[in-house]
């Protein structure tokens, strides 16, 4: 995805809007007593889901928790599944649901607090979600040659997020978490099995992917997988990522036409990146080495 190194007025008109709630959110969390103290998993997630994922998700997908079932198996719990209407799933008496993968949009972690080995585990939940396999059907009049297994997962994986009211708030100590953790996961694919973004207090990491198309200077390094930064964007950047998620797996394309609709135009994440990288206070993470500035 290309884009300009200015913002277009529609952007800069959603920055505002998406800094405000950054405000709001943040006040709303300090009343709730999510940030000075520890409090319920299900408080954390009510009040994310309630001031947060409701005032940017479309009437399209739905919010749930509970655990992804796959052919291949089936995730741990997940605070928060994000997951497309159009698709059923198997609702039980006390609020939790199963999801089938292939309607699973994203799966979100949420903390009230983020300390080393709830991070650990964080990880490992998303992780549990993103080692599914899918189940596809393809189209037997199709004649274009099928997509390969990398262009699958690209479009069909769901994104997986962190997110943590407070906690770990120095992006080089989340980095250092995230590198370890990596480090000691056995996977063919273990860039696969990193979350998309992980939230924590006043710092955040980023998985590289489409979203972002940065100045080549700020670009990723080749063995760059993830790189961890200060922010003060907490719900910024979360609901950045997820106007992306939804447009990448349940908006309508004229593929006809050949061409796709974006709405990612009109999405900051590009400014958000550009402000954290500029002084390149940014820390990469990779494969078999300890993060690094």
């Amino acid at each position: 995805m290309q884009q300009n190194k200015r913002s277009s007025p529609s952007a800069a008109r959603v920055r505002k809007w998406l800094d405000d709630l950054d405000s709001e959110l943040l006040i709303g969390a300090r009343r709730a007593g999510l940030i000075e103290h520890p409090t319920l998993i299900g408080n954390a997630r009510e009040f994310l889901v309630r001031r947060c994922l409701s005032a940017i998700l479309p009437a399209s997908v739905t919010v749930g928790s509970g655990r992804i079932l796959a052919a291949t198996g089936e995730s741990k719990q997940i605070d928060v599944v994000i997951y497309d209407s159009r698709f059923p799933c198997l609702r039980f008496s006390d609020g939790e649901s199963l999801f089938f993968r292939e309607g699973v949009v994203a799966a979100i972690e949420v903390k009230s607090s983020l300390d080393a080995s709830g991070l650990f585990k964080a990880l490992d939940n998303t992780k549990s979600v993103l080692e599914l396999g899918f189940g596809i059907r393809p189209k037997p009049l199709s004649i274009a040659a099928g997509p390969t297994n990398a262009e699958l997962l690209r479009y069909l994986a769901p994104s997986a997020y962190i997110f943590a009211f407070d906690g770990i708030n120095d992006y080089r100590q989340l980095g250092n978490g995230i590198a370890e953790w990596l480090n000691q996961i056995e996977h063919s694919e273990p860039r696969a099995m990193l979350p998309n973004l992980v939230v924590s207090g006043a710092c955040a990491a980023y998985k590289w992917d489409d979203a972002l198309t940065l100045q080549q200077d700020q670009n990723p390094m080749d063995d760059e997988w993830m790189a961890s930064f200060a922010t003060s964007h907490r719900f910024g950047w979360l609901a950045a990522h997820l106007l992306y998620a939804v447009e990448r797996r349940i908006m309508d394309h004229p593929n006809r036409l050949g061409v796709d609709l974006t709405i990612m135009n009109h999405c900051p994440i590009m400014e958000y990146a550009r402000e954290a990288f500029t002084d390149k206070h940014r820390q990469s993470i990779g494969i078999k080495n300890a993060a690094r500035d």
